[in-house]
């Protein structure tokens, strides 16, 4: 065996971007050699040495152009292999982020990421901080992990990735707002990894957004966390305050 199936099977199959990008390399490179009606002048065994078979009836031109066509297969392959990497890569990696063990009990909710607790009525944003959209409170992240505060249902996944909302095993209707205006970035800066629809457990990686480069870009990072629903509890307390990690209890409701 040589490195043909070890690397077929080792790495191109269970990436699969790599086979896309060389099949698509291959398909330019074999493009060109159709136009140049490339052909060979024997036949032979596959691999670079086969490019001597092209040479023959007093011309080079074959030659030069199965050289050529091998170059714009492999640029062409590597480029996309590249390119596609920065996804695929990335994809792979959140995959990766372990959940935590939080300390939720019913009726509780934890921090959905690490960092210090703030009243609502901090919140940058009006809207937030007037408790229109229901009551809560506001954590200046440390961290871009996020994940989910409850054991419950995605019921809201926003293509700007920058919020989703969760119902609760018990009910309790919980927005998890990143960033003021964030909504602009279109998903920039942002990698999600549960769909809408999917059953997600308490300490579950959700979000993973680029604290760093959304604040370069101008945008506060402040994430809100709101009990959407609250007007059915008769209250929604704050039952941790000051720094903490994700997976701490956080909000309590009442009724």
């Amino acid at each position: 065996m040589g490195i043909t199936e070890p690397l077929l099977y080792g790495v191109n199959l269970p990436k699969k971007y790599p086979l896309v990008a060389s099949m698509i390399g291959v398909a330019c490179g074999g493009l060109y050699a159709g136009l140049t009606h490339t052909h060979r002048f024997a036949t032979g065994s596959s691999g670079l040495p086969a490019v001597l078979l092209y040479i023959g009836d007093n011309t080079m031109t074959f030659f030069y152009n199965i050289i050529i066509a091998i170059v714009i297969s492999c640029v062409v392959s590597a480029v996309l292999t590249y390119i596609f990497s920065l996804h695929a890569e990335k994809r792979q990696e959140a995959k990766t982020l372990e959940a935590i063990q939080p300390h939720t009990k019913p009726g509780v909710a934890a921090a959905p990421v690490a960092g210090l607790v703030k009243p609502l009525s901090q919140a940058k944003d009006e809207a937030f901080a007037s408790e229109a959209l229901g009551k809560g409170l506001v954590i200046e992240p440390e961290s871009g992990d996020v994940f989910s505060p409850v054991d419950g249902m995605v019921t809201a996944l926003f293509p700007s990735k920058h919020a989703i909302g969760i119902t609760a095993e018990d009910g309790m209707e919980i927005l998890i707002h990143i960033g003021i205006n964030t909504v602009e970035l279109n998903g920039k800066h942002f990698e999600t990894f549960v769909e809408q629809g999917e059953h997600v457990q308490a300490g579950q990686p959700l979000v993973h957004f680029d604290r760093k480069a959304i604040e370069q870009e101008g945008y506060n990072t402040q994430t809100m966390v709101i009990v959407t629903n609250s007007a059915m509890y008769e209250d929604i307390e704050l039952v941790g305050q000051g720094r903490v990690e994700a997976g701490q209890d956080v909000l309590k409701r009442k009724g």
